[in-house]
């Protein structure tokens, strides 16, 4: 049995898209050029590896242990070309980093200010997904750095936290919202209000439906995006609401931020992993953090 590496690539794209075509697409390859090597794989390794069901496409039990092991060999492959990489001398200095749209483009920008002057030849490759979406993509090795929240952390002992900011939620309504006026809320006020949230993947949907929970009722979602702008955009036409972190909407006038009694906050932290190979960019990148941070001076 000799299974190559691009074999094990193909397999692991097909699992991520449960396509072969848009696999194909992502991959730059034919279909059917990709339907050969997955074939050649199965037939390799005398398995069936995902099963076809009027196109859509799935793993079987065997292609789940595969997966787990294809993830871990392609991340090893991939840390060792950028060690080997950088003794060579050959890096560029790029940091993938994960920034969840809430907190991503308020608090970045303003960290990443004093790096870039003193590391201009440093670029970022910038993925917007939910904290919690983070974390995985920390755990596959998709990102090096990312902004997460320590409270929601499914394995918090495989990551290593820098602490960024208290971040406060307050009820987001159209300014001409009835209860726009308020000076608090309570999440109990909002029970026959129209809600809209982001998506599956992003905590700040598990958080509301849990407070919503714990206020005796089960909120009204007539809309969910994984885009903040299309959130705050229905929001401006006051076609519901939303619970939103204060610095995603801070500057946006058309928007009224009622603070919600009693508070409700939560921590961020910048994560990466432990134990994980990290490049000298994102060493360098690490430790301007932790100057420039004041909880981890």
């Amino acid at each position: 049995m000799a299974v190559e590496f691009r074999q094990l690539l193909y397999f692991l794209e097909v699992a991520k898209q449960h396509s072969f075509t848009k696999a194909a697409a992502n991959l730059h390859v034919t279909q059917p050029t990709l339907s050969k090597a997955i074939a050649r794989l199965e037939e390799e390794l005398g398995l069936i590896l995902f099963q076809r069901k009027e196109q859509k496409v799935s793993l079987t039990a065997e292609g789940a242990v595969l997966l787990r092991h294809a993830e871990r060999i392609i991340g090893c492959v991939e840390e060792a070309s950028r060690e080997i990489s950088e003794l060579k001398g050959l890096v560029k200095g790029e940091i993938r980093i994960g920034l969840p749209p809430m907190v991503g483009t308020a608090l970045f920008p303003d960290l990443l200010a004093g790096f870039l002057t003193r590391f201009p030849g440093i670029r970022f490759s910038a993925v917007e997904e939910g904290a919690l979406a983070v974390e995985q993509k920390l755990a596959q090795q998709e990102i090096d750095l990312g902004i997460v929240i320590p409270d929601a952390l499914a394995e918090p002992e495989k990551v290593a936290l820098l602490p960024l900011t208290t971040a406060e939620f307050a009820v987001c309504l159209s300014e001409r919202h009835p209860l726009a006026r308020r000076a608090k809320l309570a999440v109990s006020d909002l029970h026959d209000q129209p809600f809209i949230l982001l998506k599956e993947g992003f905590f700040q949907r598990r958080y509301v439906l849990e407070e919503c929970r714990k206020a005796n009722f089960q909120p009204n979602v007539i809309y969910t995006s994984n885009q903040l702008e299309v959130v705050k955009k229905l929001i401006v036409r006051n076609l519901g609401i939303s619970l939103l972190l204060r610095i995603a909407v801070d500057n946006e006038p058309q928007i009224r931020c009622v603070p919600l009694q009693p508070p409700l906050a939560v921590e961020l932290a910048v994560a990466y992993r432990k134990g994980a190979y990290l490049s000298k960019a994102s060493q360098a990148l690490i430790d301007h953090l932790q100057q420039a941070l004041p909880d981890n001076n």
